[in-house]
């Protein structure tokens, strides 16, 4: 029998990305799932029981106070006062809150390394805004765990890839190696890529969410693979693999990529310059991650992110990757240096 069978879960969102995928996890594994959302991001899962309404809304979060919930999955939390208002109307109703956080909710990350005692970004639990995303992350672990103590899970992601994401982050990366015969790599090959899956975090909230409802809350949870387990190299090689055709790689030096104006993170997703400010970031400890589940090798995640783009995924495609001006001022550069290695 499965861990979940019989239990009520309710998903603040569960149409798109995070809270699809665990959707069709708890379901699955044979959970009650209702889910509440405005209906406006994306369509909801065949199974669960749907409901309308805006988190804002009191008298919408009261008629779901009037149910059961083993525990109840928050995964689109970006405005501490939302958390503040909905832990409070649904204390009686569940047994446990799950949050979606985010690793970047805690000071240092990029320059320290990040560990589960990492202390928050300065925050306000009581924020009725969000202008910084990360500083607005802290405060709502921090309002859950002022409403709810030990009924609140908080779960905070690294990057996440896998079917169904929105970012355009892995995405990105197989239309990039799709559009191009030579490819144009970022960096040193070596440099790490740190990821979690979207399934492996479904899974993880779902572990979690089920042991805090029994009284056996784990804590904070930091969801992504282990530090070093892949590498960029790796990356590019999946992309290849999933694409298929052929392709010539060279691989581009920081200096190079900087003076292209290529910005660090965002021009080719999660690449960074080898350099004091991102030291760690890509080196976050995941152990409270792989005591729960063992990640899927990343070449599942590519492949299987590439037949849902196949299949009619759609998703964003933001002004800071890489353009077309800044790959052919990179490949001139490269000509440029072939050329005068020839003159030698």
């Amino acid at each position: 029998m499965s861990d979940m069978q019989g239990a009520h879960v309710l998903v603040l969102g569960g149409t798109v990305f995070v809270g699809r995928a665990f959707v069709e996890h708890a379901l699955a594994q044979g959970a009650d799932v209702t889910t509440f959302n405005r209906g406006q991001s994306g369509p909801d899962v065949v199974g669960v029981r749907a409901i309308r309404g805006d988190r804002t809304d009191p008298d919408a979060l009261a008629d779901l106070a009037r149910g059961h919930y083993d525990f109840v999955v928050d995964t689109t939390p970006q405005v501490p006062a939302h958390v503040v208002m909905s832990t409070r109307v649904l204390a009686d109703a569940a047994h446990a809150y799950v949050v979606v956080s985010t690793i970047g909710s805690v000071q240092g990350w990029g320059t320290d390394p990040i560990t589960i005692d990492t202390p928050l970004l300065e925050h306000d639990p009581d924020a009725i805004d969000n202008p910084d995303y990360s500083s607005a992350k802290a405060g709502v672990e921090a309002a859950a765990l002022r409403e709810l103590g030990e009924r609140a899970v908080i779960v905070r992601p690294g990057v996440i890839a896998g079917p169904y994401e929105r970012i355009g982050r892995l995405p990105w990366w197989l239309t990039y190696v799709k559009d191009h015969d030579l490819i144009i790599a970022p960096g040193r090959p070596t440099a790490n890529y740190q990821v979690v899956d979207v399934r492996d975090l479904a899974a993880v909230l779902a572990i979690a969410g089920m042991r805090a409802s029994r009284g056996d809350n784990p804590g904070i949870i930091h969801a992504i693979n282990p530090p070093g387990r892949d590498t960029i190299e790796d990356l590019v090689s999946a992309c290849v693999d999933a694409v298929g055709g052929r392709h010539e790689l060279v691989w581009v030096g920081d200096d190079d990529l900087l003076a292209a104006g290529v910005e660090p993170w965002d021009g080719f997703p999660q690449w960074l310059p080898d350099t004091a400010e991102w030291t760690h970031a890509l080196n976050v400890d995941d152990s409270s991650f792989s005591s729960l589940v063992q990640g899927r090798p990343l070449e599942e995640t590519v492949h299987d992110t590439w037949q849902w783009m196949q299949t009619g995924g759609e998703w964003n495609r933001p002004e800071s990757r890489l353009s077309a001006a800044q790959y052919a001022q990179l490949h001139g550069t490269l000509e440029s240096r072939e050329w005068d290695g020839d003159d030698d």
